[in-house]
Parts: structure tokens; C-alpha cells; sequence
């Protein structure tokens, strides 16, 4: 099945949206890359419970509580985690912060390990496995850095490879699946399966390498609890069983258009542009097929910086940047193209979406943060917090 026109939706929205090259079809790497324009330097826990963030004004690491919005903990960065993107885990427990050669994971009362993998690059992507013990670190000298971690974020083994897994072939894209294994793609159309643990036992790396035909793949997805993985090659857009060793559906970038946007959180999904006044949304269903959705828009220009697509919820969440620093957050739920939410931000502000809420950091010295709600009028502001250490 290469299109299926009755999945295919309207959602009208007045918007419009261009390409943005820094997250087209260009390498992403192992995982997600840590800088983004739009959400550099903040996180947010997957149970949406924790918001962590550097703020580079008084050299802190600050936990927030998104429930009531207050200070959880605010954190000394060490000197060579001055600057630092951070990731945090799925209940917030731990957070690590990258920054130039530099790797240090913090619990939320402080307690640190720096720099468990030797570095000698600058992390650039990161994956963190479904079951919260695994972390794979990819950096801008191809060193790949595995990572066992208990659910504080204690270091409990390690292990530091280069960029030639098998032969002389190059790691193009991975992730990690719900088994702990670590897909990468590499140069030449082969795929290699690292198991994770097994590498760091015996100090090299532990694998199954497969030919599966794909020509410069960009992207990997695996889907949560599944053994299904959804993909972007050079011409295509597949879905695949790893299990089976099969290939479920594809979809040609010539049938839906050019690439824009790519977005794992939480189904995995691709923006592409099908036509010059229409946007498409690839994703996995629940028949386990690729279906698509359009979103038809007007004249004014945007920027796709942010994706968030739950199948699950039916909904769909863009935040878009626009002239003069106008940030654009919309939702709309896929089922009958109404706009849920609609909302404009100004300023050289950062964004991170969540279900049912968006967290906004703006450029304050003194510190301010919102919370704001996409169902009610119930949002919530943080002020001041970093006063106690301005000079």
C-alpha cells in the first residue's frame, strides 16, 4: 500500500510553513540531536512532571515542579559545564548536561558523576533506551558513548567506541528499540544491531549487521513497545519490521513532497511539504500502516522549529517561528480538523510542548517562566528565581 487517500485529512489552519533546513532530511544522528534553536538548553521529563534547565545568567542548573510550578532545586554547574544542553530522564529522577568534551549527570539533589565517558569531541545527539537503562551519546568525532545507568543515574558500566562499527563503513542514523539493542545505519545500505549490554561487558562492540537494501538513511525511529521502526532513506519513507525482517509499507518523497520536519515525540512522524499550499503529516497508525494527514494553510510565513504528534490522542501540536521573533504554538485534533489551541508568543524565547501544556522560558535576568495551559485558562508563572544569585 504506497498511499491511502481515505486516511487522508484536512486540518485547516491559517498558517503556512517553510522549509527549515536544519531539520530536513540532513543527518540526525544516534537519537535526537541536542540543539535545537527553539528548546536549547531546556527539558522536560517524559511524565511531563519535571522541567530541567541551564541558565547561563548565574551559572545554575534549575529543577522546576510543573505541577505547582515552583523550584524543585537549583544546581552549581561545575566550570566545564558552564553553557550546557541538558536531557533529562523519563520521572526526572536524574538529568545529564553536555557540553564541549564534557558529560556530568546530576540526581535532583546535586550529587554528580563528570564525565564517565572520555570524550574528545562535543556530544551532539543523544538516545536514552525505553527502559531508562541505557545511554547512547554520539559526538562530532563519530565516538559513540554507551552508558548503563541505574534509575538514580548511577554509572553502573561504560563503554567508548569510534565510528567504524563494521568494515569501513560510517554510521548514517540510529536509535535504540525496545529491547535494549542499538540500530545504527550505516554507509553502504547495511544496518548493524549492537546489543548494549553485551558491548559493555566485553569492551567492543556486540552485533548482528543485516543487509537490508536502503540507500542513505537519515533517520531512525523505533516504535515504543514494538518491533517496528519507521525510517527516512534517501527517495523513501518506510516502515519496517525488525522482528520479521520485513518491510510493512513505503511511502516515495516524490508521491508526498520534500522533507521539512522530523519528530519522534512520541509517535514518530514526518512533515513534508506536498504541494505549495499544502503540508503532509507521514506517521505509523494503529493498524500498523503509514497514514497521512494535510494541513492546508494561507499566506503568512512560518517556520516548522517544533513537532509533536500523539496518534493515541489524536492531536497534533506545531510550534512555528515567524518575523520579527513571533512564536506560533497550535494544536488541533486530527479527527475533525478542529484548532484546540492557538497561541502567539513574542521574544527570544524557549519552548517545550507537553499534552496538554507548554512551557515557555523567557530571557529574564531576575528569571520568568510560564506554564501554559492548551485546555483552560489555568496557566502558571515562576518569577525571580534567580535573584539569590545574581552579584
Amino acid at each position: 500500500m504506497l498511499f491511502n487517500k481515505n486516511k487522508l485529512l484536512s486540518l485547516l489552519v491559517s498558517l503556512s510553513v517553510v522549509t527549515c533546513g536544519k531539520n530536513s532530511r540532513s543527518k540526525y544522528l544516534i537519537g535526537e540531536p541536542l540543539v535545537q534553536t527553539i528548546n536549547e538548553g531546556v527539558a522536560i521529563s517524559e511524565d511531563e512532571r519535571t522541567a530541567v534547565f541551564f541558565d547561563d545568567r548565574v551559572g545554575y542548573f534549575h529543577l522546576i515542579d510543573l505541577g505547582s510550578m515552583t523550584l524543585k532545586n537549583s544546581i552549581e554547574a561545575e566550570p566545564q559545564n558552564k553553557k550546557s544542553t541538558v536531557y533529562v530522564n523519563h520521572d526526572g529522577k536524574y538529568f545529564v548536561a553536555f557540553a564541549s568534551k564534557s558529560l556530568a549527570i546530576y540526581d535532583v539533589n546535586g550529587l554528580k558523576t563528570l564525565n564517565p565517558l572520555n570524550f574528545q569531541g562535543t556530544p551532539i545527539s543523544v538516545a536514552l533506551s525505553q527502559s531508562q537503562d541505557f545511554l547512547v551519546v554520539y559526538d562530532d568525532l563519530g565516538s559513540v558513548g554507551i552508558l548503563n545507568l541505574s534509575e538514580s543515574g548511577e554509572v553502573t558500566g561504560s563503554f567508548l567506541g569510534g565510528p567504524v562499527v563494521t568494515g569501513n563503513q560510517q554510521i548514517l542514523a540510529g536509535d535504540i528499540d525496545s529491547k535494549n539493542t542499538l540500530i545504527l545505519a550505516l554507509s553502504e545500505g547495511s544496518f548493524s544491531f549492537i546489543d548494549l549490554g553485551r558491548t559493555i561487558e566485553q569492551q567492543q562492540y556486540v552485533l548482528e549487521t543485516r543487509e537490508l537494501g536502503y540507500e542513505e538513511v537519515s533517520w531512525i525511529a523505533p516504535l515504543k513497545d514494538s518491533d517496528l521502526m519507521m525510517m527516512t532513506s534517501k527517495n523513501e519513507i518506510i516502515l519496517y519490521d525488525m522482528a520479521a525482517n520485513t518491510e510493512i509499507e513505503k511511502m516515495s518523497f516524490s508521491d508526498v513532497g520534500n522533507s521539512l520536519f522530523l519528530s519522534k515525540s512520541p509517535t514518530p512522524h514526518v512533515l513534508v511539504r506536498s504541494s505549495s499550499t499544502q503540508i503532509s503529516v507521514i506517521f505509523p497508525d494503529s493498524s500498523q500502516h503509514l497514514s497521512s494527514a494535510n494541513i492546508a494553510h494561507a499566506t503568512q510565513e512560518y517556520q516548522i522549529i517544533g513537532s509533536r504528534l500523539d496518534s493515541t490522542q489524536n492531536n497534533i501540536s506545531l510550534v512555528l517561528n515567524g518575523f520579527l521573533e513571533n512564536v506560533r504554538h497550535v494544536k488541533l485534533r486530527l479527527s475533525d480538523n478542529l484548532v484546540v489551541s492557538s497561541r502567539d508568543m513574542v521574544g527570544d524565547i524557549r519552548v517545550r510542548q507537553a499534552d496538554d501544556f507548554i512551557f515557555v522560558k523567557y530571557p529574564s535576568p531576575l528569571g520568568y517562566l510560564e506554564k501554559l495551559s492548551l485546555s483552560s485558562e489555568n496557566n502558571m508563572t515562576l518569577k525571580k528565581f534567580n535573584l539569590p544569585y545574581l552579584d
